[in-house]
């Protein structure tokens, strides 16, 4: 009892332990949608529940020592009972030996209490273990440690996907990919496009091997991915995500992490080749740059660039490209992309996008829909069939031209007010020159008495508002 209670108290603390490191983590989207009451709530509703299976051990515990001292004094009480009975009664032992049997009752009773307080410690350690070697002895579906498999002697990086059926041990109910079957060749850049949830990166990942199809399977030129090294087959392939993760060390060991034995040649070689050798140099301590927690120190287009070096130090066959340039601006993307553009020669690229100006250059576009690869062609080829790829393009289209009318309408709208805002302030100036001025000769004017009548209404007029502004100032 003393262990399960245990246990559920160290759940309970790692739950609440969690709920703070990913509060503290993330403090400007908490602090920003005023949410720290709620986290505070979460983090106390853990607690509780510690608490709970706190005040159970504690029961347990207390019922516990307290038998514990009650059988070391009966033993006290039954060593003086029946030690006497022997001195006394039946004159077999003496006084002495008496002592010595007491004090040996004495010394055997302390002993045990002390191993009693010892039980708490015992019960924590066990729940804690019960997890750890669960974890130790439960066997993966794929092992990435295994040296089984075989180890080609020459790849081409041709992939195909033969009716691949998928769905997430989590959620058996939800077909990820549908008899999907499709061929990505060799040397050349393969698009992959579709809505969120289609499968796209779920293909990736099965590339990868993190999962095997539920049904069909997928080959690496002819061969079964699960007949091969699974540590060979990852390291034919490099990896960009969308978010790419850096360690907090410096700009070399993060490019390093790609091959454990890259030498400092083909790490200055691999950031050439992402088109990062360029900033990396402008900085204070180049290559031994620390780029903080999670890459915090480095731009999003800097990150992308070091992690297109990481996965290019290792000279892989396979480029995997997991949304590269989604959440870049428009300079960074283009350089992304120039980076690209060099190493394309000689690499199987598979790129997933929803961005799809980045994937009108490749050579194949592969549309997919709930979990399947419904079409398959080139930029101009699937515009023609007007299927999920024409759709796609068309309303990224829309979005595009009705971003741009509205920028422009907000760019008529502040020049038609800056404008008419000048065109105003001409007029009025124009009209306080005109009282300033100096009058016009008397032979240019047909009439005098007109004229001296003209000057006394623009005098009344002026005076008037005038007036009117200083006891509105007033």
């Amino acid at each position: 009892s003393v262990s399960k209670f245990t246990d559920h108290e160290l759940r309970a603390y790692a739950k609440a332990g969690a709920v703070a490191d990913e509060v503290i983590s993330s403090i400007p989207t908490v602090a920003a949608y005023g949410g720290e009451k709620k986290e505070v709530e979460r983090y106390e509703k853990n607690l509780v529940f510690a608490q709970r299976w706190g005040i159970r051990k504690g029961i347990v515990m207390g019922f516990f020592t307290g038998f514990m001292w009650c059988l070391i004094f009966l033993c006290y009480a039954l060593a003086f009972w029946y030690g006497s009975r022997l001195v006394l009664d039946d004159g077999e032992y003496t006084a002495g030996t008496l002592v010595q049997i007491f004090l040996s009752v004495i010394v055997g009773a302390l002993n045990l209490g002390n191993a009693s307080s010892c039980l708490e410690a015992f019960a924590a350690g066990r729940a804690a273990a019960t997890s750890i070697f669960e974890t130790m002895d439960r066997k993966p579906l794929i092992d990435c440690m295994s040296e089984n498999g075989y180890k080609l002697d020459r790849i081409k990086g041709e992939i195909e996907f033969h009716n691949v059926t998928f769905h997430y041990p989590s959620r058996p109910e939800v077909k990820i990919l549908n008899n999907l079957s499709m061929v990505i060749k060799s040397g050349e850049m393969t698009a992959m496009v579709g809505s969120s949830g289609a499968g796209k990166s779920t293909a990736l990942q099965l590339i990868q091997r993190f999962y095997d199809p539920s049904e069909g399977m997928v080959t690496l030129d002819g061969h079964d991915i699960r007949s091969l090294n699974i540590q060979w087959l990852r390291a034919q392939i490099g990896i960009v995500e969308q978010e790419p993760v850096l360690f907090s060390t410096t700009i070399a060991e993060n490019i390093r992490y790609g091959r454990e034995d890259a030498t400092m040649e083909d790490i200055v070689r691999a950031a050439k080749e992402a088109n990062a050798y360029s900033f990396i140099m402008d900085l204070p301590q180049q290559f031994d740059t620390l780029v903080g927690e999670g890459g915090g120190q480095m731009s999003g287009g800097q990150k992308q660039r070091l992690a297109i070096a990481r996965a290019l130090v290792r000279n892989p066959k396979i480029l995997l490209l997991d949304m590269a340039t989604s959440a870049l601006d428009n300079e960074s993307e283009a350089m992304v992309q120039e980076a690209l553009s060099k190493v394309q020669h000689g690499h199987t690229i598979i790129s997933i996008a929803h961005r799809l100006s980045t994937v009108r250059a490749a050579d194949v576009i592969i549309g997919f829909e709930r979990g399947t690869a419904v079409e398959r062609g080139t930029h101009e080829e699937l515009l023609e069939r007007k299927g999920v790829y024409f759709t796609l393009m068309t309303l990224q289209r829309k979005d595009e031209t009705e971003d741009t009318l509205l920028e422009r309408k907000q760019t008529f709208s502040r020049g038609s007010y800056q404008a008419s805002l000048r065109a105003s302030i001409r007029q009025r100036s124009k009209s306080q020159l005109s009282y300033l001025g100096p009058e016009p000769p008397l032979a240019l004017v047909d009439h005098k008495s007109t004229y001296e009548e003209d000057r006394k209404v623009r005098y009344r007029s002026l005076m008037g508002g005038r007036k009117k502004s200083l006891l509105e100032t007033t």
